[in-house]
């Protein structure tokens, strides 16, 4: 690793405030990247791809065994420091790390004082994390949350860091490698998860997965880049303060969709009970997780690809189609299987003591169903540098979910998941899509050709396998109704892949690229 932050080979230079005199800068050079854009965000994404399904396999397989090592009383005490924890985190960065990749030009003095102040941030919401312990216990009406807060704190400042070494990463479009020290880390953190609940930690084995997963990335990411700050005496905040207003509102709007995400988790705590919140939450984890794994990962191609394009309108509708159009492709089907299969899946995953999770997990299909669309949307208002407009709309969410997911919980909760989903499909999904064709050069043309058609023959798909299919197949063995299921669906979109000249145009240069990756396959073709 090569002294004072110069990435390997760089010569060593003095800082300086212009750019581009210091040498280390050439490691954010990125205007070679535009060259062959559309083989290399090919090329990216399906790697990525690939990578996110061993991440949903390793995933599942942790599930699999905690959910039958700790069960939903005692899963709910840690669920219980989630929602204060994501905010925490989305507060860590303040939405520094997606400045290196949505600007322009980017110097190493740029990426120090964006480092030393993420960090410091970071410091911050770690301590106002631990200080909220005791508030939290009395609100929860559960003193054994108080010391998970204090203790989890710490995977916050890991988590910063990880942040701006990942932002470095995206922005050279380095996604896959970046995605790779990913699932290093979480292989790392499921393993003390595993070992430390077979040794009787319960709740404890899920903090100590949070703070060995991102300890272990944050290692990896260090040693694979070289890259290290200046000391924080080089950094020159004013050469920053345009990413200061950028990432203020990035943050923000991260922090409320936080706030949102985890507003049922919240509510179901504070209404229903520790076992409540953990039947949710577990729900809630099952239902994100293909979106979580597929579209997260791919915003790494997405937004850089997008603010590459920014300035070519034509350009950046034709790459916002192809993108969205390819996580469908894996996304819808699964959207089919969850909600289809909600009884076997978790009769599988979670076992018999976690089935009256199996209602709420039909309903959270919802959150793959709509999250090509919506996260697609959101990186291209992103992409376009408009983190003002997207801060605002998640203040609407945030305001419009919690109301809503308040009144249902009298309901029960059941009552309280389907009102949370249906008002993202109906109301939350239509105003994103309004936002986007305000503020970036995507039209409602395109959205409808990358996902709203495709969204209609998913809900299609899935009500006819639960009207017609189910009964057929509900008292075989749970392992063989989920196969069935998946069979099924997997010849319907086979079939409807097949008609379409368009989407079997898409698939067959994805396996064209795959076929010349393998061993003797030759380089794809442009």
């Amino acid at each position: 690793m090569s002294s004072e932050g110069s990435p390997p080979g760089a010569p060593e230079s003095r800082d300086t405030a212009s750019g581009p005199s210091d040498p280390r800068d050439a490691y954010f050079d990125v205007s070679a990247l535009r060259r062959d854009m559309g083989r290399r965000i090919g090329n990216a994404s399906i790697l990525i791809l690939g990578i996110s399904m061993m991440k949903m396999v390793m995933l599942f397989a942790g599930i699999m065994i905690t959910a039958r090592l700790i069960p939903p009383s005692e899963y709910g005490i840690f669920a219980l420091a989630m929602p204060t924890v994501a905010v925490a985190l989305s507060l860590s960065n303040f939405g520094l790390p997606q400045a290196i990749v949505q600007r322009r030009h980017v110097t190493h003095i740029d990426a120090t004082t964006l480092f030393w102040m993420n960090l410091a941030f970071a410091v911050l919401a770690a301590l106002a994390l631990a200080g909220c312990a005791t508030l939290a216990g009395r609100i929860f009406d559960e003193p054994r949350v108080i010391p998970v807060y204090r203790v989890i704190a710490v995977s916050v400042v890991f988590a910063a860091v990880v942040g701006q070494y990942g932002a470095m990463m995206r922005r050279r479009l380095r996604i896959p490698q970046f995605e790779i020290l990913i699932l290093l880390g979480e292989a790392a953190g499921l393993a003390v998860a595993i070992v430390t609940a077979l040794m009787g930690w319960s709740y404890w084995a899920l903090v100590a997965q949070q703070i060995a997963a991102q300890a272990a990335t944050m290692l990896l990411a260090v040693i694979i880049t070289g890259w290290l700050p200046s000391g924080p005496h080089r950094a020159r905040p004013r050469q920053v303060l345009d990413a200061l207003s950028f990432g203020g509102y990035v943050a923000g709007q991260g922090i409320l969709n936080k706030l949102i995400q985890y507003s049922g988790t919240a509510i179901a705590g504070a209404q229903l009970g520790p076992a409540a919140t953990g039947l949710y939450t577990r729900a809630v984890r099952l239902g994100n997780l293909p979106p979580l794994r597929i579209m997260q990962p791919l915003s790494g191609t997405f937004v850089p690809a997008l603010s590459r394009l920014q300035d070519d309108p034509e350009a950046m509708q034709k790459m916002f189609v192809r993108l969205i159009s390819r996580a469908n492709l894996i996304l819808q089907p699964v959207a089919v299987i969850i909600a289809a299969g909600a009884d076997p899946l978790v009769a599988i995953l979670l076992g018999p003591t976690w089935m009256e999770a199996a209602p709420l997990l039909f309903w959270m299909s919802i959150l793959t169903l709509r999250a090509s669309a919506n996260q697609g949307l959101r990186y291209a208002v992103l992409a376009s540098g408009q983190s003002k407009p997207l801060f605002f709309n998640s203040l609407f969410r945030l305001a419009l979910i919690s109301l809503v997911v308040y009144v249902a919980s009298d309901y029960g909760l059941e009552a309280m998941t389907a009102a949370y989903m249906l008002t993202e499909l109906l109301i939350t999904l239509p105003v994103a899509m309004l936002l986007a064709v305000r503020y970036t050069p995507i039209t409602f043309n395109c959205i409808l050709r990358a996902s709203l058609g495709g969204m209609v023959f998913t809900v299609a798909v899935a009500a006819a396998l639960i009207v017609f299919v189910n009964p057929w197949l509900s008292d075989l063995p749970a392992l063989v109704h989920l196969a069935g299921l998946g069979v099924l669906t997997g010849l319907i979109f086979a079939l409807r892949i097949a008609l379409s000249p368009e989407m079997r145009q898409d698939v067959l240069g994805v396996l064209r690229r795959v076929a010349a990756r393998l061993p003797g396959g030759g380089r794809a073709p442009e």
